[in-house]
């Protein structure tokens, strides 16, 4: 799968602490999950995505400001 390639390609440029990653697809298959998570993914989410969602788990990531 490609989402594999491009983690690893992530992790190996940029410290953990510098880059957050979620998954987001239309796969929602559980070995998928296990594996991106393994891989260094932080979080993920099946389309059709919950914008509401999406910004409290990147919010809880960081990645976003709670104004």
């Amino acid at each position: 799968m490609v989402f594999n390639k491009l983690i690893k390609k992530i992790r190996n440029k940029l410290p953990e602490n510098r880059a957050r990653i979620i998954i987001i697809t239309v796969l929602a298959d559980t070995d998928y999950v296990h594996q991106a998570f393994e891989l260094g993914c932080e979080a993920y989410a099946a389309k059709p995505i919950d914008t509401d969602k999406l910004i409290e788990v990147m919010s809880k990531l960081g990645i976003t400001k709670n104004d």
